[in-house]
């Protein structure tokens, strides 16, 4: 490879004269931004009407969303991956499909960008990261080389297993087409176990989901059935000192449920 890289503030990675995607990275767009600010402005004005009788609470409570913004970026950085991941192993079925009919190596990521654009649309990171090989094999740099730099950069253990075989296999000579394949089979059966695993767990996350917000239903249904039900807990030291530890409490097995469900396939 020996080209040297160097990573911007927009997350993406300049090497020979191209835009790469850094996919450890995610910039907000300035609607997604103004989405975040007021989903979680939100929450903090019902956290603190509910629990100290005061939406302006939520003034005390806004460094808050510094956690909650690095939480959401990383959430945001796992789905991306995990999209990139299952276009991946799609594109792996192509490559093996117009290998066995014939296509060189080159020709087979060529041929399966054509196909991805019409899968996916041009707008798929996976798309894009073909497009840009496309180009720079017009370039004459290696295909293998490509890959490994598509690897470093997603940080998806799957691409990486993938693209050191592939440049092995590339530079030791053989019989490419079958070992290929076989890596291609490999590859697939791995991710298809980890989307099989994740489809186990969603229902949890789902669940748990609804568990997060039951404490605060409740409050909310309380408030409205039975008005001033809290009121001795607002305005007095004691009652705040009560409801703050009630919502630490709330916020640490919030915490504690999202580490548990991150499993780590």
């Amino acid at each position: 490879m020996g080209k040297s890289r160097t990573i911007n503030t927009s997350g993406k990675t300049k090497a020979s004269g191209n835009y790469l995607r850094n996919y450890d990275q995610y910039k907000f767009s300035p609607t997604d931004f103004v989405k975040f600010i007021v989903k979680y402005l939100t929450i903090l004005m019902v956290i603190g009407y509910l629990f100290y009788g005061n939406v302006l609470v939520a003034l005390i409570l806004l460094p808050g969303l510094i956690p909650l913004y690095d939480r959401e970026k990383k959430r945001k950085i796992k789905k991306r991956k995990e999209r990139l991941l299952d276009e991946f192993g799609q594109m792996l079925v192509w490559v093996g499909e117009t290998l066995n009919a014939g296509y060189s190596i080159e020709n087979s990521f060529i041929e399966c960008y054509k196909i991805m654009v019409e899968r996916f649309g041009d707008k798929s990171d996976m798309v894009w990261e073909l497009n840009i090989m496309k180009q720079s094999m017009a370039l004459n740099q290696r295909i293998e080389d490509l890959m490994l730099q598509l690897a470093d950069r997603s940080g998806i253990e799957e691409i990486r297993d993938f693209a050191i075989c592939f440049s092995q296999a590339k530079q030791g000579g053989g019989n490419l087409s079958y070992i290929l394949n076989r890596t291609i089979s490999v590859i697939r059966q791995k991710i298809d176990m980890k989307k099989e695993i994740q489809i186990m767990i969603s229902g949890k996350k789902y669940e748990q989901s609804i568990m997060n917000i039951v404490p605060v239903g409740i409050m909310v249904y309380i408030s409205v059935t039975s008005y001033g039900f809290f009121d001795v807990m607002y305005g007095n030291a004691l009652g705040i000192l009560v409801m703050s530890f009630c919502l630490i409490v709330y916020v640490a097995t919030i915490m504690l449920a999202d580490y548990l469900m991150e499993i780590e396939v």
